[in-house]
C-alpha cells in the first residue's frame, strides 16, 4: 500500500512539472505550420517540422548513447546505447520524406541523410560487438556526421549532439 502511495505522488509530481514546462517547449504541430498530412497514405507523412523531429527523436536518443557510453558498459548495459543508435538509424529514414525546406529536395540533402544513417548503423554494429573503443570512435563519427549536416544546411545549433569524450 505504501508503494502505491509513493508511485501516485511521483506521477502527480511529473504531471505538474510537465504541465508547468509545456509552454516552454511548444510543439511545431501540423496546425501551426500548415502541414496537412495525408492520413490515408501508405508512405511516411510529415506530422511535425524537422526541428521538432530532431528535438523529440534524435536528441532523446543521443542521451541514451551518451549515458550508455559514459563508461564501458557491462553485460546488458550495452542495450541502452544500442537502443539510442538503432532508433537514430531508423528515424533517419524519416528525413528522406521531409520537405520543410527547399534544400530537403536536393541531392546534397539525400547524401547527408545517407551518411547519417550509415554512421548510426556502424555505431549499432560496434555496440553489438561490445567493443567499447570502437563504439566510442563510431559515436564520435556519428556526432561529426550530424554536426556536418547542421553546418552544411545552416540548421539550428544541435543542443545535445556534442562530443563528451
Amino acid at each position: 500500500m505504501a508503494k502505491a502511495g509513493v508511485y501516485g505522488v511521483a506521477v502527480a509530481v511529473f504531471l505538474v512539472i510537465g504541465l508547468a514546462l509545456w509552454d516552454h517547449f511548444p510543439a511545431a504541430s501540423a496546425k501551426d505550420k500548415d502541414i496537412v498530412p495525408d492520413l490515408d497514405a501508405n508512405v511516411p507523412v510529415q506530422i511535425i517540422e524537422n526541428d521538432e523531429l530532431m528535438k523529440l527523436l534524435f536528441d532523446t536518443n543521443y542521451v541514451y548513447i551518451r549515458n550508455g557510453l559514459a563508461e564501458e558498459p557491462q553485460g546488458k548495459k550495452w542495450r541502452l546505447p544500442y537502443i539510442g543508435a538503432a532508433a537514430i538509424a531508423e528515424v533517419t529514414n524519416l528525413l528522406f520524406s521531409r520537405e520543410d525546406e527547399e534544400y530537403m529536395l536536393t541531392d546534397e540533402w539525400v547524401a547527408a541523410v545517407k551518411a547519417g544513417r550509415a554512421a548510426a548503423i556502424e555505431l549499432c554494429d560496434s555496440l553489438l560487438e561490445m567493443d567499447y573503443e570502437k563504439s566510442l570512435k563510431k559515436y564520435t563519427a556519428l556526432v561529426e556526421t550530424c554536426n556536418a549536416c547542421h553546418e552544411e544546411f545552416e540548421l539550428k545549433e544541435p543542443t545535445l549532439v556534442e562530443e563528451f569524450l
